[in-house]
Order: structure tokens, then C-alpha cells, then sequence
């Protein structure tokens, strides 16, 4: 328990307990772990309240990839994987939820992550799936998802007309690949 840990704080041997994982004698590549740290935090915060994009993410298998970095024993990976899969649980279906490993991950959240004030994390968002709603889910969450697909697309469009306008104007492309080949035929 969060009680138990001194000062209340996450320690990777309380998450190591946890999971069951073997202790390490190996040090981790910093640079490699850094870059997974900076990673799981992008992720984490392009798809905050991003019901469109956590789909996607939860279509190219990314729950099953996150529960693999549970099993390095450096708190910073955990706890941005347990926020990353916070995310994502509300979109998976029951079957996932109940599996005996997944348990382990909604109780590690649960129990290390700090909560928000209107958390509906564990609450499913699928309908269909026989679950009873604590809270019944919106009738607009198709909407919702079909709105972020369409704002999507927009984002995406000005990006690229930013781009185009700003870095590949057809008439200074021209001009500035002749003069860099005439630079490079001098040489």
C-alpha cells in the first residue's frame, strides 16, 4: 500500500514486488532509457483526452508493448507506462480488463498514479459489451470521436499548407538546388 512506501512515494522495489520481476544486477543503457522516458511522456500527452488518437494507438497494439516496459526496474519508465496505460484502459474492452495480469496494471495505477477528481479511467467506453455503467457514457461519444477525426484531418491539412507555403515554394526550390549543384560543380 501507498501508506507502507516511506514518505508515500513510488519505489521501483515496491513496483518489483508487484510484477514479480527478477531483480537486475544489469545497468540500462542511460541514453536508450532517457529516449524511452521522453517517449512514453510524448505520448502520453498527445493522447490526453484524445479519444480518436488513443484508438489508434490501442488498434496498433500498443497496451501489449507499454506492459512490456513495466518490466524494467526504473521507476521514471514505470510510472509514465502505468500513465500512458491509464489512458488507454478506458477504451479496452472487458476481456482485457479481467485477464489476471491486467489486474496487477489497473491495481498499480490504481494505487500510484494520483487521481483526478472526475476519473472515469476504469469506466468502459465501448457499448455493446453487456457492462454496467456506474456512470452511463455519453450519448455523444461517437460524435466526440468522429469531431477529433475531422479536427484531425484539419490540423494535419495546415500543417502541411504551413510547409508547403513556408519551406517548398516551387519557384525558390528551383533557384536554390541550381545554385547549390552550380556550388558543388565548382568544387
Amino acid at each position: 500500500a501507498r501508506s507502507d512506501l516511506p514518505g508515500g512515494k513510488l519505489t521501483p522495489e515496491a513496483l518489483r514486488d508487484l510484477f514479480l520481476c527478477p531483480p537486475s544486477e544489469r545497468e540500462y543503457n542511460w541514453r536508450n532509457l532517457f529516449a524511452s522516458i521522453n517517449l512514453l511522456r510524448i505520448l502520453q500527452k498527445i493522447t490526453k483526452n484524445k479519444p480518436s488518437r488513443l484508438n489508434v494507438l490501442i488498434h496498433y497494439k500498443a497496451p501489449i508493448i507499454v506492459k512490456r516496459l513495466l518490466k524494467l526496474n526504473q521507476e521514471h519508465v514505470q510510472v509514465c507506462s502505468l500513465k500512458l496505460l491509464k489512458n488507454q484502459v478506458k477504451y479496452l474492452g472487458r476481456k482485457w480488463k479481467s485477464a489476471p495480469s491486467n489486474m496487477k496494471i489497473i491495481s498499480a495505477i490504481y494505487e500510484y498514479i494520483r487521481p483526478d477528481l472526475m476519473d472515469d479511467w476504469l469506466l468502459s467506453e465501448l457499448p455493446g459489451e453487456g457492462e454496467i455503467f456506474l456512470v452511463p457514457p455519453s450519448p455523444s461519444a461517437n460524435q466526440e470521436a468522429a469531431n477529433g477525426a475531422k479536427f484531425e484531418e484539419s490540423l494535419r491539412q495546415q500543417v502541411d499548407d504551413f510547409n508547403n507555403e513556408r519551406y517548398l515554394r516551387p519557384e525558390l526550390a528551383d533557384e536554390e538546388l541550381h545554385r547549390i549543384a552550380l556550388e558543388e560543380s565548382v568544387w
